[in-house]
């Protein structure tokens, strides 16, 4: 079983960079699978889907390939990311065709990424350095120079894969690590239903009486999202449109009390099971 941990931590300057590179690279690579489209569009004929070799052979010997300062598996990761999301949506065009019933509408094809908003680095536990499981520390590769602590919780040599993402001007670190399941003799037989709300976040019932039925109030995400309104209306009357720092601390303050009560009624709904 895997599970995943976020560590937001500050940015870093050469991660900013490769963040950069990794969406050039993604967007450079995704112009290249959309114009194979559109020329067999133009010219009436069925769209034929560049293998990974032949994307691979492309764009390795274009400009921003050779300008980029990542790693080759981390261009080579961003380069495919553009492949799959492009495979997928050949994929979903396929059974769109087939059967409409499953879709609300057309697919859609993916879009270009924002240098300033999106981004990835996937890094697998062979490419991590310096794995110190007394002090739950591991290193980024060696191009980047950068050190990792996690929760005491994790198990650095279980850890799997690593991503980064930006976070409201921060960096988002996601650990996924592997745990052994835990087994608790259940009676599969005994379920419970949840129903999901607004005032009542959920309402909770199980099968043959097998327990009480409970009310988990949503109050406190209502506040919280009354208070972010509140403050992101005073703060935006004061600027042309634009995001300030105060914007983002409070959009990152908002999204971290958010997952803490999601985490906490979650666990709730656990014990109580």
């Amino acid at each position: 079983m895997f599970l995943s941990s976020k560590i937001i931590v500050p940015l870093d300057n050469q991660i900013d960079i490769w963040l950069n590179d990794s969406v050039s690279i993604y967007n450079a690579a995704l112009y290249i699978l959309r114009q194979s489209y559109f020329d067999a569009k133009n010219k009436h004929i069925k769209p034929v889907f560049p293998t990974k070799k032949e994307l691979y052979n492309t764009i390795s010997h274009s400009d921003v390939w050779k300008n980029s300062t990542m790693d080759a598996p981390s261009k080579r990761n961003s380069a495919m990311r553009a492949y799959d999301n492009m495979s997928n949506f050949y994929k979903a065009v396929k059974c769109y065709n087939k059967n409409k019933s499953g879709f609300n509408g057309k697919p859609k094809f993916p879009n270009y990424k924002d240098h300033d908003k999106d981004g990835l680095l996937e890094f697998y536990s062979s490419r991590l350095r310096k794995k110190d499981e007394k002090n739950h520390r591991f290193a980024l590769p060696k191009y980047m120079n950068y050190v990792v602590k996690v929760f005491d919780k994790i198990d650095v040599s279980k850890i799997k894969e690593v991503l980064i993402k930006r976070y409201y001007g921060k960096l988002a670190i996601y650990v996924v690590y592997e745990v052994q399941p835990l087994n608790l003799n259940l009676d599969k037989t005994k379920c419970i239903g949840i129903d999901l709300g607004v005032d009542n976040l959920a309402a909770i019932s199980g099968n043959e009486h097998v327990c009480k039925s409970w009310l988990i109030k949503g109050g406190a995400i209502k506040s919280i999202n009354q208070y972010y309104n509140k403050k992101m209306a005073k703060l935006q009357s004061g600027t042309d449109d634009k995001v300030t720092k105060r914007m983002l601390r409070l959009l990152a303050k908002r999204d971290c009390k958010i997952d803490y009560e999601f985490n906490c009624i979650s666990n709730k709904i656990i014990q109580l099971c």
